[in-house]
């Protein structure tokens, strides 16, 4: 059983830009029209429950928000025109964009979900948070261009997912 504790948003740092249009690459475009890539990495870190929640999760929100400053895009938004014989998908980030981030504390057990072997898939979809519902903004469908999640299982390990939608 996987429980939600925190899901918030984490801006990059003051002086990141005020706007910025960035069009999508040859590589970009590729991607573009397949299913967003949902995966998890798993990490063995043994810490207690208070440290995971004083230290590790104040920490890594500090060094999102700092990387960001640098990697704008990452925060931005895929802006999807309706009418692409006029338009071209473009990443959109805008003062104030930011990338979702989930905390979660979860029951199942850390070296069943590393284990090197077969098993159902079912026992990982509590472990990924929802899919964003798109926006609609004059003529563009909007998505996220990323999105994390950070998830705590029994002391023992921190699990990260990373959705870019391309």
């Amino acid at each position: 059983m996987t429980t939600v504790l925190e899901t918030c948003g984490i801006q990059p740092q003051a002086g990141g830009g005020a706007e910025l249009l960035l069009p999508l690459s040859f590589f970009d475009m590729t991607w573009l029209h397949f299913n967003p890539i949902r995966r998890l990495i798993f990490y063995n870190h043994q810490c207690s429950e208070a440290e995971f929640s004083n230290s590790i999760v104040p920490n890594l929100k500090h060094s999102l928000s700092l990387t960001l400053k640098h990697y704008l895009p990452v925060a931005a938004n895929l802006l999807y025109p309706f009418d692409t014989e006029t338009s071209k998908p473009v990443f959109r980030y805008i003062s104030g964009d930011s990338v979702p981030l989930t905390i979660a504390v979860s029951s199942l057990d850390f070296d069943e979900l590393v284990a090197n072997h077969a098993r159902e898939s079912d026992q990982f979809y509590d472990l990924l948070p929802p899919t964003v519902a798109l926006a609609v903004e004059e003529n563009y469908q909007i998505a996220p261009a990323t999105r994390r999640e950070i998830d705590r299982r029994f002391h023992e390990g921190v699990g990260y997912d990373q959705q870019i939608r391309r």
